[in-house]
């Protein structure tokens, strides 16, 4: 793990994830990756800048190339309220990011802006499934532990974390096999497969 600290927190980089970023930079001719890593990184920050205005700044942040965990001792303190600003604030900044980058595009109609703006829509549109490990599946999780016990409500979200993984599978391999290329939705239901696998009670 490379680390580092900035702000007062402490960050911890994978080398796998600095790896495959590297190679992103050399062959991504088109920056669509990098776009999708950087629209990632600003979903991160606007959970980050949310914590922090909420006076529960994260102690550290860990990035795997599956999955960053933002680590903090006073975010199970905080109100419904302030937890559930935190949860979505992320789905937020990418929401606003595209929202700015359509305009841009209908006035400068350069491509880039248009890519820019689909890839924070899908990727908002994407964290808002109720699924364990994503915005939506922790804004379900907050709501149904109010009425419910921890464990039911951890319960009812791994259900529904398996419900959509499988009919998301089966239309990847039918997209792919029709498109011959296209693995966007298969890369989608291994990533919810391994957060499901890897996911070791990251519900507030």
């Amino acid at each position: 793990m490379m680390r580092l600290r900035l702000f007062d927190i402490e960050f911890k980089i994978s080398f796998l994830l600095v790896s495959v970023f590297a190679l992103i930079a050399v062959f991504d001719r088109e920056c669509k990756l990098f776009i999708c890593f950087l629209s990632a990184f600003l979903h991160e920050l606007g959970h980050i800048f949310a914590m922090c205005k909420n006076n529960c700044k994260p102690k550290s942040i860990i990035c795997n190339l599956f999955d960053i965990k933002i680590i903090d001792n006073k975010r199970v303190l905080t109100s419904f309220k302030a937890n559930l600003i935190i949860i979505l604030s992320g789905v937020i900044v990418n929401f606003s990011v595209a929202v700015i980058a359509y305009i841009l595009f209908y006035f400068s109609e350069l491509e880039v802006f248009f890519t820019v703006a689909s890839v924070n829509l899908l990727m908002g549109i994407f964290n808002l499934l109720p699924v364990s490990n994503l915005d939506g599946g922790q804004t379900l999780y907050l709501i149904l532990s109010r009425k419910l016990s921890f464990e039911t409500a951890d319960k009812i979200i791994d259900v529904l974390t398996i419900l959509l993984i499988q009919p998301t599978a089966v239309f990847g391999f039918i997209i792919l096999f029709n498109s011959k290329y296209n693995f966007s939705l298969l890369l989608v239901s291994i990533y919810l497969i391994i957060s499901l696998v890897l996911k070791k009670s990251k519900f507030y």
